[in-house]
């Protein structure tokens, strides 16, 4: 992979549950139509809300509350 390209290695802990899992996301350095620079993530070339916040936020599996993310690694 190129230096504009990555993977996240994401850690999710249901506070509800208990449930953790990890799941890797790519990362790739977009620019905007304003010309600023961001990074667009995506799971098997779809693209994905960043797994950080409550807008990207997966559901837990085994009860359905909602888990931001916390990244455990960065590979490029």
């Amino acid at each position: 992979m190129n230096a504009d390209k990555g993977i996240d290695v994401v850690d999710f802990a249901c506070a509800h549950c208990g449930l953790s899992w990890t799941h890797e996301y790519e990362v790739v350095r977009c620019a905007t139509s304003s010309g600023f620079e961001r990074e667009c993530f995506s799971i098997h070339d779809l693209p994905v809300m960043p797994p950080y916040s409550w807008e990207g936020a997966p559901e837990c599996a085994r009860c359905g509350h909602w888990v931001v993310g916390k990244l455990a690694m960065r590979r490029s």
